[in-house]
């Protein structure tokens, strides 16, 4: 018993303003401080005004409110974590397509990899850095291509590599191969962008939906009171389950849009 509440307050505790920050620090990322207490200071107003205005209760206000306040960091950490897959699959079309272009000038395995370091962003560079030092130091480019593969396990690198051990092992390159894979990359390249661009359409019609619901249910709460000139308990219930739903919905659909953000 105790083992699972440690474990819970451990993954409570990850999901705080500091546990974030430290989830982040494995995308190169970070919640700042200035951040954190505009976007809690926007929420507390916004949201204190619309829930007292609703229950006309200060302590289910408060309740719904710190709720909230304490979802915040889970809900940017999806954030970042969306917006830094997306990087890195901008990365790996970087990479695969400058692979087959120096493919087609004839250039060696090693210096194509040297180039694709070069030309990449950090989201692949310090991995492409520590193959290129490990083939410096070994000579072993078979070893280094299968630790990117480990790491990246997408079809489209597993792909450009196998072309890439069949120059180095063959001494030669299939230029229809690299031409269809290289159609194919910018295919998949451009459909990922357009599910992106929708997947951002989405997202703001989710929150617009959002606060459309949040008006009506304040102006019906309104016209309901005015109507009875009573705010029994019942009612405050039912808002106060309306506020927890919509939190709950909120951080599953962030958790989903995070989740499927794959690239096969």
């Amino acid at each position: 018993m105790k083992t699972i509440k440690k474990q819970f307050v451990e993954s409570l505790n990850s999901y705080t303003y500091s546990g974030i920050n430290k989830k982040l620090n494995e995308f190169n990322m970070n919640y700042s401080l200035s951040n954190y207490m505009k976007h809690s200071s926007l929420l507390f107003i916004t949201l204190g005004l619309l829930c007292y205005s609703t229950t006309k209760s200060l302590r289910i206000t408060l309740l719904i409110t710190l709720l909230y306040l304490v979802a915040i960091p889970f809900v940017v950490y999806q954030k970042k974590r969306q917006l830094f897959k997306i990087n890195l699959i901008t990365s790996i079309f970087i990479y695969t397509q400058s692979i087959l272009m120096y493919l087609r000038e004839d250039k060696t395995v090693v210096d194509i990899l040297r180039e694709c370091e070069e030309s990449n962003n950090n989201f692949l560079r310090r991995d492409l850095k520590e193959v290129n030092q490990y083939i410096l130091k070994t000579t072993d480019v078979l070893t280094g291509l299968e630790s990117l593969e480990n790491k990246y396990t997408y079809s489209i690198v597993i792909n450009a590599h196998i072309i890439l051990k069949h120059k180095l092992i063959d001494g030669i390159v299939n230029q229809n191969l690299i031409d269809y894979l290289y159609t194919n990359i910018e295919n998949y390249e451009i459909a990922f962008n357009e599910y992106i661009n929708k997947r951002r359409s989405n997202n703001y019609l989710f929150y617009l939906i959002l606060g459309l619901n949040a008006f009506g249910v304040y102006s019906l709460t309104n016209f309901i009171t005015l109507q009875s000139n009573n705010q029994n308990s019942v009612m405050q219930a039912v808002l106060t389950l309306y506020y927890i739903l919509n939190l709950i919905t909120i951080i599953i659909y962030e958790n989903w849009c995070t989740n499927t953000l794959v690239l096969e």
